[in-house]
This record gives C-alpha cells, structure tokens and sequence, in this order.
C-alpha cells in the first residue's frame, strides 16, 4: 500500500535497511559527474552562470555526484568551476567507488589529451550524457555515450523544469513517464 508519494514510500523502506546495505544501493544508482570546468563560469543570461543553474537543477537529487575538471572528487555542493574538461578522471573515479553507470552533464567538448583516457574508461561503465553547451554536442560525446551504451543528448540551463525531468528519468529508468520526450 502506498501514501500516494512513491517518494516518501521508497524512503522509508531504504531506512529501514542496515548501512551496509543502504551503500550497496547507493553504488548500484548511477552517479551524476557534473562539469565544473571554467567554461560554466560562463552566463546563459544576464546575472546567471551556467554553474548556477546546474547547482539549481542538482541539488533536488539525492544521487551520489562527482564534479569534475582537471580532477574529479565527489561532492555534495558543486564547487566553483574552474580547468578544463577531463571526463576520464570522473568516470575512473566512479568506478573506483563501485558505481557502473552514471549521466554526465556538460557544456564542452572534453580535453583532446583526454579522449583516448575517457573512451578507455567507459569500459564496462553505463554512460548517459547530457550536453548543456551552446548549439549542436561535439562529436566525441556522441562517440563517449556509444561506448558506454548510452546516447547523448542536447537540453538547455534555461529550461530547468524540463532537464531536471529528464535526469530524473536517466536516474531512475524503472520510473518512465510517458509525457518526457527524449
């Protein structure tokens, strides 16, 4: 029997069970790795970086998150973006930590010395890419998200509303809604 909120439901079910099993959920629930690069300093309108709204769209997720650049580190609050674009230090993390799949979400092509890193360690690692950029994603994301099973595809910071539906269906694919249109 439910309360009519799923939510609170599956909550208090997963307090119920012991630590160790409530971390082996966790590892099991994809990881979101978020771009933390100095790109996202950048504004998608006036007094509003691109950093701001994924911190907006992010913090309504209790999904373990890994923010990255030059490094990667889990998270709780996104940090200040700054470096580059270096993919394969998130999804390596990941893995480290025992996850198997994970959404990335991205404003830039990922570092040229890095491709070959990246498309190594999206072996045996689930990988939905989500491209917040400005126009069309870069080719290689196509190619990163095809190597980890996955696809790539292209939302906007200006419509929260929307991304933050799709991640909740990349998180949660047992949960399909019939009204999101990826």
């Amino acid at each position: 029997m439910t309360d009519g909120n799923s939510g609170t439901l599956a909550r208090r079910e997963t307090m119920s069970l012991t630590l160790k099993e409530r971390l082996s959920l966790k590892k099991n629930q994809p990881v979101l790795l978020l771009d933390v690069s100095g790109s996202m300093a950048l504004t998608i309108e006036i007094g509003h970086r691109r950093i701001d709204a994924l911190r907006e769209i992010v913090r309504q997720f209790n999904s373990p998150k890994i923010a990255f650049s030059d490094s990667a580190k889990v998270v709780v609050d996104v940090p200040a973006p700054s470096g580059g674009t270096y993919m394969s230090k998130a999804i390596d993390l990941a893995k480290s930590l025992g996850h198997k799949s994970g959404v990335i979400i991205t404003d830039g092509a990922n570092s040229s010395s890095d491709e070959q890193a990246a498309l190594s360690a999206v072996k045996d690692f689930a990988l939905q890419i989500i491209y917040v950029g400005v126009g069309e994603a870069p080719a290689f994301l196509h190619k990163l998200a095809a190597k980890g099973c996955g696809f790539c595809t292209v939302e906007n910071l200006k419509n929260p509303k929307q991304l933050t539906e799709k991640i909740q269906l990349l998180l949660n694919p047992g949960n399909e809604r019939k009204d999101i249109i990826l």
